[in-house]
């Protein structure tokens, strides 16, 4: 079943998904927290893990 393929597919790589489609995502994340600062409230729509929408809560 299709669906038991993807589930499969995320259990196993969705803790590294950002690492694997950006290296420098740590880099990235720092940056956007520096430059925009934290926040009370953040919409995050369709925008990937939310790694970067997380790291400003």
């Amino acid at each position: 079943m299709i669906s038991d393929d993807h589930t499969s597919y995320w259990a196993k790589n969705a803790r590294n998904f950002d690492k694997q489609s950006n290296p420098d995502i740590d880099a990235l994340v720092k940056r956007i927290c520096r430059e925009v600062g934290r926040v009370k409230r953040v919409l995050d729509v369709a925008a990937g893990t939310g790694i970067v929408s997380l790291a400003m809560v």
